[in-house]
């Protein structure tokens, strides 16, 4: 009956381990659309398996004369399945993630999360560590390789006081629970456009981030002036900066109705252009916006761990059971 009650173990284990992999293997190449409960749920299973597979080995340990090495790491390679397997699914059950689109200067309160956009969370996430004021000070850019990269200047206010941090792409900061991560960015220029004199759009409009090339991003907006039959297309010049990402950047400004262009510019801050039949644009100032993609902090390393202790235990089993122990 115990040997039985092994064997069942194992192959539980091995189903689930095969169908976890599968799984998440075709939800990566885009093959099937699953959702995070689903995956979660195939997670959980494969760290049931591996508890009770865990308990048929040790059952069985002391019987086991002579082979004891080999059982010990079996059981520990169940072990280091049901850690890894274990804190991914809590990773889901307690973790949160949304985003914040701030402009240099701004700030919002968190609220429980109703201060994110996009908000998911786990059924037992503790919302209510998503509080105080979170800050844009300034975003810059870094030099890296042929481009550059996001930098963002960001400071929480909490009860406990203040916290600044630096974020990149790559490079998060915990603060407390929360892990902060630079996502998109771009510029905010304020854009003042008139129509024979009068003022027809005065705005801070958030470019948009289009991806060029390997390396290269560009900024860059319409405005449609439906009122007035004309379109405003704008762009954020940065080919101007040096090596440090130092300089002024340039906006490029085009007036056009339909196909005809009324006129075009390259403007520095505080200039404006222009155009024919009583059209100017002028470039009254220029900020920069981000994305700081907020989420709970994981136990990614308790996780990398079991991993870890399953693929050394792995390789002892396979050792002790070469050697008959």
């Amino acid at each position: 009956m115990r040997r039985m009650f092994v064997a069942v173990t194992r192959w539980a284990l091995v189903g689930s381990a095969v169908a976890f992999a599968a799984a998440l293997a075709l939800f990566r190449a885009g093959r099937v659309a699953l959702s995070p409960s689903a995956l979660a749920a195939l997670g959980g299973a494969v760290a049931a398996a591996a508890i009770a597979a865990f308990v048929a080995t040790l059952a069985t340990l002391a019987s086991s004369k002579g082979r004891w090495r080999s059982r010990v790491a079996e059981a520990a390679l169940y072990a280091g399945l049901a850690l890894a397997s274990g804190t991914g699914l809590a990773n889901w059950a307690l973790g949160y993630q949304g985003f914040v689109l701030l402009t240099e200067g701004e700030d919002v309160a968190l609220a429980s999360g109703q201060g994110l956009r996009g908000l998911s969370a786990g059924p037992l996430a503790r919302l209510a560590e998503l509080r105080g004021t979170l800050r844009l000070a300034n975003v810059s850019l870094r030099p890296a390789g042929d481009g550059f990269v996001p930098e963002s200047s960001v400071a929480l206010w909490t009860a406990g006081g203040r916290v600044e941090a630096r974020v990149t792409p790559d490079h998060g900061a915990a603060v407390g629970p929360l892990v902060l991560f630079q996502g998109a960015f771009g510029f905010a220029p304020r854009l003042v456009v008139k129509h024979d004199g009068a003022t027809v759009l005065d705005t801070t409009v958030h470019f948009e981030s289009r991806r060029v090339g390997p390396t290269g991003v560009a900024f860059e907006t319409e405005l449609p002036l439906e009122d007035h039959g004309v379109a405003v297309e704008a762009a954020i010049d940065v080919s101007g900066l040096d090596e440090a990402m130092r300089g002024h950047p340039k906006l490029t400004v085009r007036v056009r109705r339909g196909e005809e262009v009324l006129g075009e510019g390259a403007l520095l801050p505080g200039h404006g252009a222009t155009m024919r039949e009583g059209w100017q644009v002028g470039f009254a100032g220029l900020k920069m916006w981000s994305e700081i993609d907020v989420s709970r902090r994981s136990h990614r390393r308790t996780t990398l761990a079991g991993a870890v202790l399953a693929l050394a235990a792995a390789v002892a089993w396979a050792i002790a059971a070469w050697r008959g122990r």
